[in-house]
């Protein structure tokens, strides 16, 4: 993922907790808020999910499901990912699938036209 999608500071994380909507599944969160302008996304993973190598390897995974949605997602949003324990054990095209079907029923997306 490009480094001016991402979210890096911490009071950019604060901002969007306190002010965003938030939309659970069993593996992560994702809480969005509207912003002026561009996509900004950030990745968080607790130490429940376990040591630093499953975090990192959950945030990966997270980072590389992320990257083809941004193309897609309308301007204007700040949005922040929240891995939970399960995501430890889950695989890449079910995390993505996860991730897809968040960020659509968030409307973060752009809407897409009908095809004939």
């Amino acid at each position: 993922m490009q480094k001016r999608y991402r979210l890096r500071k911490n009071r950019e994380f604060q901002w969007v907790y306190r002010r965003g909507k938030s939309y659970p599944s069993r593996t992560m969160v994702l809480i969005c808020v509207r912003a002026r302008s561009g996509v900004r996304i950030g990745f968080a993973v607790g130490k429940k999910v376990g040591g630093s190598v499953k975090r990192n390897r959950v945030k990966r995974l997270l980072k590389e499901n992320a990257r083809p949605l941004m193309g897609q997602v309308a301007p204007g949003w700040r949005i922040v990912i929240v891995a939970r324990e399960a995501a430890v054990g889950e695989d890449f095209a079910s995390l993505g699938r996860t991730l897809g079907m968040l960020m659509k029923k968030s409307g973060v997306m752009k809407t897409q036209a009908v095809e004939g």
